[in-house]
């Protein structure tokens, strides 16, 4: 807001005269150009938005890239898992030929304590192989976010079936 008050005296011949003048106004100022802050406020504000968008991007490639990976994974578990389930098969009828055997006394106790020893490692393996697929199972879950607490019970009924 502007206000202006303004009083003039003259003479002349023809007489003196005075003269007041009150005036009240609003004045409004519009910064259009202002020594490149605005361009310079604009390039910033863009280059900030482009690394915005450039981290983004790189953060969804990550979590793409781990959960390729946590995929893989969780298969290759299944795969390792009936493997390891076949080898305790194989250990278990080695164990029994080899106590046939030592029945008969072709074998010794030896043998006989040796392929014990075997199935006990296969079974081992086995179950450490199935903890890891639940392991690796939740995490693929709990990335891709549909992780519920009835995937742990479900895992619970799995890994006491299997």
């Amino acid at each position: 807001m502007v206000a202006k008050y303004r009083t003039e005296e003259s003479g002349g011949r023809f007489g003196d005269s005075d003269t007041d003048d009150a005036s009240i106004g609003l004045e409004l100022v519009f910064p259009i150009y202002k020594g490149g802050q605005v361009s310079s406020k604009v390039r910033s504000a863009n280059l900030e938005l482009n690394e915005a968008r450039y981290q983004l991007t790189k953060t969804h490639r990550a979590v793409m890239r781990e959960i390729r990976k946590s995929h893989r994974t969780v298969n290759t578990s299944l795969n390792r898992i009936s493997a390891r389930k076949r080898a305790v098969e194989s250990a278990d009828t080695a164990l029994t030929m080899i106590k046939k055997s030592y029945q008969v006394g072709t074998r010794t106790s030896t043998d006989v304590l040796d392929a014990q020893r075997e199935v006990f490692l296969a079974q081992r393996d086995y179950l450490a192989d199935k903890y890891d697929y639940i392991i690796n199972y939740l995490q693929l879950k709990n990335l891709i976010g549909t992780l519920v607490a009835d995937d742990l019970e479900a895992m619970a009924d799995w890994f006491e079936k299997n």
